[in-house]
């Protein structure tokens, strides 16, 4: 049975072994895959006649040339508002690749699957929130998003009025509080200006020790747009030693990037 071209995914750089599994795991979840090669304006062009659900670049290989792909896609009025997730099997290409799109997602290999569903989740830039739509399978609960899991122990820390709520309902015996102290397994800490931002990320970082620290900024389609977005939160948690792996919108307001420790600095955290 033929796939709709808006359940098409393209996949650009991906080794043969890589492209396999990604095309496995993909076309199981319901997806097409187109994984023709990549030769430069002509695809351009044809990205944008016909342009897919979303584009997986995979950095492993070419990490500049994957970045120069995704930046000529957001700059063509075609294929701009196309969702882009960058793959990585070294979470650490991503803290060495500047000027990465804005309103992409990053993700290791094993999670592109979700990372497809999280980016198709996201509305595109200059655009209005896409709504759910039943059966939906782009719209993942927004626990599974973030990393929670049963178990986990999450912070909140400025969380907006009613966040809480969107996170219901939560995998079993989650533990959620809004006091920044002691451990946890992930820190959800909500951003108003870049002054924040820049001023407190060490300290987020410290407290959010070896865990998963999300960082979230308004959206610039929001009421609540602020003067920072996606890349001056990157540039805060990579100055403060921290790795970006993920990033995902938490609702029509809010998008969030996730960061963890580099190596060395979390083994200091345990």
């Amino acid at each position: 049975m033929d796939v709709p071209a808006q359940r098409t995914v393209r996949i650009i750089g991906a080794s043969p072994e890589a492209g396999e599994t990604w095309i496995a795991r993909l076309t199981d979840a319901g997806y097409a895959v187109d994984q023709e090669g990549f030769s430069g304006p002509e695809d351009l062009k044809r990205l944008g006649r016909e342009p897919p659900c979303a584009v997986v670049i995979d950095l492993d290989r070419a990490p500049a040339r994957g970045r120069d792909i995704g930046l000529a896609l957001r700059q063509r009025v075609a294929t701009r508002r196309i969702p882009i997730v960058f793959v990585a099997g070294d979470r650490a290409v991503f803290a060495r690749l500047e000027a990465l799109p804005l309103e992409t997602m990053h993700a290791a290999p094993e999670d592109v699957v979700t990372a497809v569903a999280s980016a198709l989740a996201m509305p595109p830039s200059g655009a209005p929130p896409r709504a759910p739509q039943s059966g939906d399978y782009s719209a993942p609960p927004l626990p599974r998003k973030l990393g929670i899991r049963a178990g986990s122990r999450v912070v909140l820390v400025r969380p907006p009025e009613g966040f809480a709520d969107l996170l219901q309902p939560l995998p079993p015996d989650v533990a959620l509080r809004t006091t920044n102290r002691g451990r946890r397994d992930i820190t959800l800490w909500f951003t108003r200006s870049r002054r924040e931002l820049e001023r407190g990320t060490a300290r987020m970082a410290r407290a959010a020790g070896p865990g998963r620290l999300w960082i979230f900024w308004p959206k610039r389609t929001s009421p609540l747009a602020a003067d920072h977005t996606q890349r001056d939160v990157q540039r805060a948690g990579l100055a403060a030693g921290l790795v970006d792996f993920k990033v995902c919108a938490a609702d029509a307001d809010w998008s969030g990037q996730a960061f963890v420790a580099r190596k060395g600095r979390a083994a200091e955290a345990r």
